[in-house]
């Protein structure tokens, strides 16, 4: 998403625990990871955090490449952040060498102001079939929600992609 979106005071919270209000943009992709225990299933992240100003585009999408899951950020209060989020869909689109789960956050709920209206963003999520979250690093809030539907993701797209080598197993050694 776009600089200032909160992208990665939400990793934090996510992975630390914690609120970290950062000013600075974010300009060296920084790689973060967790381990995490989900209805039985150990689920490891290893999650990009990538800068978000226009000058960095061209660095940003070789890292959607192999992403299972992309999380376009925006800030619920900014106009801006929200025209950019379809631009950001198109990269992960256009970049992604795997069918990318996409998921459209709007972060910084726990402020009143809304640049985005409901409208808009149910357009976008039928536009590209796309689940969208509110959350607040600040708050800590909709950010479980989000990862568990994430895993929830993860653990039934694995137990098809298992499901499918079995069947190709299955056909390969028939005779």
């Amino acid at each position: 998403g776009a600089s200032g979106s909160g992208k990665s005071s939400l990793i934090q919270r996510f992975v630390n625990d914690k609120y970290q209000q950062s000013n600075a943009a974010t300009t060296v992709a920084q790689i973060y990871q967790k381990q995490v225990i989900y209805k039985e299933k150990d689920i490891h992240y290893h999650i990009w955090d990538t800068a978000g100003q226009e000058r960095f585009n061209a660095m940003t999408s070789v890292y959607f490449r192999f992403a299972q899951v992309a999380l376009v950020v925006f800030d619920i209060t900014e106009q801006i952040s929200f025209n950019a989020v379809d631009s950001w869909i198109q990269k992960v689109l256009i970049s992604s060498q795997t069918d990318s789960e996409i998921y459209l956050v709007g972060n910084k709920a726990d402020l009143i102001q809304r640049a985005a209206s409901d409208q808009e963003i149910d357009l976008l999520k039928k536009k590209y079939n796309i689940k969208y979250f509110e959350t607040s690093a600040k708050n800590n809030t909709g950010i479980e929600d989000l990862f568990n539907d994430i895993n929830d993701c993860k653990i039934v797209n694995k137990k098809e992609e298992n499901h499918l080598n079995t069947l190709q197993n299955e056909i390969l050694f028939e005779k």
